[in-house]
């Protein structure tokens, strides 16, 4: 896997991370951003820079993690998954859980525009159409197929129940957004409203009352603490398969750092040779928070129902 990742790169990377501005060190040359051949980041595109890949860890340390953290998280997967989908937990067919037809033309809209912004628009570097796996996407993409897609009521449900954790990640850009490679016209702005609409879906699950993040509010105490830890651990494997298993290889291929896997973002302090695997920390503990957000957010939905009544 180690030559697989340096083959996937095709020795184009440096080993430390080219940085963002003009170091100033030569005076006839930029700093460079790739080799064989060699490009000074100055030709690349606006952007483009800022999101260069680079061996900020070794192919080694890099294969090594994409072998554990995705064999950890696929244990994980198979240990709890037929519990999260016991058909009982679900009543097929009781009530659809396909989201309104709104949410899926905005899901279809934005994933369009972004697809605009990442292939067409001529602020477009090469290989943008990459950053399509950041967080925000998937969350359009897994809403969209929520509407359209021919899927059982238990596999939406876990979708949903998935989308209500991997929330947070939404959240997070509010706090440390890096809108550094958008340079396309009112490309900014939209990153803005793309996010802000982003909030909407999983308060909507909640509203209309199609899941639940309780296993039945008749349950004891010790079953809801379960059943909450449940979620947030698959949460945290379906999101670890995707981004070691899958988008580090893609970040390799594309020469760009997708959602910062091959080099931690600027100006967090999240550095070093595990910055990674602090991430994956970090993000369990983010879901927590967030799906905690959920349950508080749910309850007040049944107070105020039960005030009704």
């Amino acid at each position: 896997l180690e030559q697989f990742y340096v083959t996937l790169a095709n020795g184009r990377l440096l080993e430390g991370v080219p940085p963002r501005e003009e170091s100033g060190e030569s005076y006839f040359y930029s700093d460079v951003c790739f080799e064989n051949p060699t490009v000074y980041c100055n030709t690349l595109m606006p952007g483009h820079r800022e999101v260069v890949a680079s061996w900020y860890l070794t192919p080694e340390r890099l294969a090594k993690e994409t072998v554990w953290v995705t064999l950890a998280y696929v244990l994980a997967l198979v240990a709890i998954v037929p519990r999260l989908l016991c058909p009982i937990d679900v009543k097929v067919g009781a009530k659809s859980l396909r989201p309104h037809a709104a949410i899926s033309l905005v899901s279809m809209a934005c994933l369009a525009l972004q697809t605009y912004y990442k292939v067409f628009d001529p602020s477009a570097y090469p290989n943008k159409v990459f950053f399509l796996v950041m967080p925000c996407n998937i969350t359009w993409i897994v809403n969209f197929l929520l509407g359209v897609a021919p899927l059982s009521n238990v596999i939406r449900h876990s979708m949903i129940q998935f989308l209500l954790s991997f929330q947070v990640l939404v959240w997070a850009v509010f706090a440390s957004a890096d809108t550094a490679d958008l340079k396309g016209p009112y490309e900014v702005e939209f990153f803005w409203v793309n996010h802000v609409l982003l909030l909407i879906p999983p308060f909507y699950y909640l509203l209309t009352g199609k899941v639940s993040t309780f296993k039945g509010l008749e349950k004891s105490p010790f079953l809801e603490v379960v059943n909450f830890f449940q979620w947030v651990v698959f949460s945290c494997a379906v999101t670890g398969v995707i981004y070691f298993g899958f988008v580090t290889p893609m970040s390799l291929y594309s020469l760009l750092n997708l959602n910062y896997m091959l080099s931690p973002p600027p100006g967090t302090g999240l550095e070093g040779e595990n910055y990674r695997l602090i991430s994956q920390v970090l993000i369990a503990g983010g879901f927590c928070v967030g799906r905690g957000i959920m349950v508080v957010v749910e309850l007040c939905i049944f107070k105020m129902r039960k005030k009704k009544e």
